[in-house]
């Protein structure tokens, strides 16, 4: 038995009152993702920001702190 079969038969037993509760949780539970997939989304773009037009930053060996050999 799938999942969403199991959480099917278990919310059907529940009074109305408690599956409208239930319905509550996972309505938090998709706003949740989706400030999760927002924020990943936004750092992605913060990171990469200004990497799109082709002007990349130049170091020279005079730029490192230390040198490994």
């Amino acid at each position: 038995m799938s999942t969403i079969e199991k959480i099917t038969l278990k919310v059907k037993k529940l009074s109305e009152e408690k599956q409208e509760k239930v319905l509550e949780y996972v309505e938090v539970l998709e706003a949740y993702q989706k400030d999760v997939s927002d924020w990943n989304d936004f750092s992605l773009e913060s990171a990469i920001n200004g990497l799109d037009d082709g002007e990349l930053p130049e170091y020279s060996e005079k730029d490192l702190k230390e040198k490994w050999s």
